[in-house]
Order: structure tokens, then C-alpha cells, then sequence
């Protein structure tokens, strides 16, 4: 999972053609994972604590925060003319 959001993030930040899909792919399978965890938590196959609770809300959070914000992206074009655009006062 790692090297997938390693590479995502890479062909973001050096506007690669194909960033999308790879932030699209690597942001979808993180959540999927983070999503099998919880429900092996629910199950019992796995230590249900405040922390690991609160580790596996705030990741669904912030990785359904990253794909919102890959779908937006997508309509502006690149991720280099949304940072310009996000820089201006």
C-alpha cells in the first residue's frame, strides 16, 4: 500500500499525465483496506481499542477526503494548475 501511495503521490507532485488514475487507484484501495479492518475489528479478529478506533475513523476520513478532492482536481485539468489556483489570494 506503501509504494502505491508513494507512486500516486509522485505523479502528482511532478504532474505526470496519468496522476489521476493512480491517485484514483491508490486512494481507493487504501480506504477498501482500511475498510476490511474495521470490519475484521467488528468481528473480533482483531484488538478493538479507543486507538485503533480512532486510527481507522480518522484514516476513512481523511482517504474519502483525499478522493473528493482527486474527483474535484480532475475537472481543473492538472494537479500543478490547482496548485497555482489554490496559491492565489
Amino acid at each position: 500500500m506503501r509504494v502505491g501511495l508513494t507512486v500516486a503521490a509522485t505523479a502528482v507532485l511532478t504532474s505526470r499525465r496519468w496522476w489521476w488514475q493512480a491517485s484514483v487507484v491508490a486512494s481507493s484501495i487504501a480506504l477498501v483496506g482500511v475498510l476490511l479492518g474495521v470490519a475484521a475489528v467488528s468481528a473480533g479478529a482483531g484488538p478493538s481499542t479507543r486507538l485503533n478506533d480512532a486510527y481507522h475513523a480518522t484514516m476513512v476520513v481523511a482517504l474519502t477526503a483525499t478522493l473528493v478532492a482527486v474527483v474535484r482536481l480532475r475537472n481543473d485539468g492538472s494537479p500543478a494548475r490547482a496548485r497555482r489556483l489554490r496559491l492565489r489570494p
